[in-house]
């Protein structure tokens, strides 16, 4: 799972993409059927990589990362926040293809 990107930009409120990561990484746990790698190996894969902004991956980017990880699909996403809510948008990233 790839760090949710502040749309706000507002530094204050960048605590919230690690604590959206590890809530859907943990519940996506749950599934026996899925296999969610740890934070730290998608962002040491990310850094060898130089992928700074993963709102905007080239499918070569999407394809190393899938070699570099040993995995076909990565979850992904955005949020805003405001008037005190939170908007998120997730999407799921076949890596190989580049199609969510």
């Amino acid at each position: 799972m790839l760090p949710f990107v502040n749309l706000s930009k507002s530094t204050d409120k960048a605590w919230i993409s690690g604590a959206l990561r590890e809530t859907l990484a943990t519940d996506l746990r749950l599934n026996a059927r899925l296999r969610v790698l740890p934070a730290d190996d998608v962002d040491r894969a990310s850094r060898e990589l130089g992928l700074s902004d993963n709102s905007s991956l080239s499918r070569d980017q999407l394809q190393k990362l899938s070699e570099d990880l040993d995995c076909k699909d990565v979850v992904t996403g955005t949020y805003l926040v405001a008037g005190g809510h939170i908007r998120l948008t997730t999407r799921v990233l076949e890596l190989q293809t580049g199609g969510c």
